[in-house]
């Protein structure tokens, strides 16, 4: 509010109060759709608000917190193995699995494990679910688990997954933090295919394998590069930045032309 006391005290002439509360409404929309979205939602106790919490819940980490292109974690990973749009998706996948079953047993145990020993059990726990998903995967598709190599049991010390389970899995409710993990690992799992299909297609003219650009296409070799995962990510973000920026505008245009 300090920011709209400025704008007011800046104002030659002076209004009615009617208009204080009105240019004061304005603001405070304005603001709430330019703020990230590290604020929760309205914590009520009816059910058609508890269920649009949680769809804002799951759509949070999908966009507004995506854990790629707005909190920037899990960048080992997001720059080593994304040369591929398939290298991305496994990855994902396995992030996703890790999270969503990391995330239940937590929220199960969340009152039985004591604070001082809690961060050594959720390393416990994800680390069996991370062994589970590299057996998989080098049962499953060897060949991919061979590129990804350490990057699996790095999965392990991912900031992704003990951040949820510190600041969310741990004080929330089952369902709650089911759609909290899924909404964070599919929101980092298109984000891996994403800067992987755009490498890719760049690099070597693909995308999942399939031939787009044709044997004429002179193939950028940077694209191939952890450089080239840098400047992708970099692009990408800037244009997340500029979509929301847009958004924000537009929703203060609207309660403008509503008044």
């Amino acid at each position: 509010m300090a920011n709209f006391r400025q704008f007011i005290k800046c104002q030659k002439s002076k209004i009615s109060e009617h208009e204080l509360r009105n240019l004061q409404s304005k603001f405070l929309v304005c603001q709430k759709a330019s703020l990230s979205d590290t604020q929760e939602p309205p914590n009520t106790p009816t059910s058609s608000t508890i269920t649009q919490a949680r769809g804002w819940r799951f759509l949070t980490g999908l966009w507004h917190q995506n854990p790629v292109f707005r909190l920037i974690l899990g960048m080992c990973p997001t720059l080593a193995v994304t040369n591929a749009a398939i290298n991305g998706l496994v990855m994902g996948i396995a992030t996703l699995f890790v999270l969503v079953c990391s995330g239940i047993i937590v929220s199960l145990i969340r009152k039985l494990v004591p604070s001082k020993v809690r961060i050594p059990s959720f390393i416990v726990i994800i680390a069996t679910f991370v062994t589970i998903a590299d057996y998989i995967l080098a049962a499953a598709v060897p060949p991919i688990h061979k590129v990804l190599g350490i990057y699996v049991p790095l999965i392990v010390v991912n900031c992704i997954i003990m951040g949820r389970m510190e600041a969310f899995a741990s004080k929330n409710t089952l369902v709650d933090s089911l759609y909290d993990s899924f909404g964070m690992g599919f929101g980092f799992t298109w984000g891996l295919i994403i800067l992987g299909s755009i490498r890719e297609l760049l690099g070597f003219g693909t995308v999942f394998g399939f031939t787009i650009l044709g044997s004429w296409y002179p193939q950028m070799i940077i694209m191939k590069l952890p450089a080239g995962a840098f400047i992708t990510l970099g692009f990408l973000i800037a244009l997340m930045n500029m979509i929301s920026k847009k958004r924000a505008k537009a929703a203060c245009h609207t309660v403008e032309k509503d008044d």
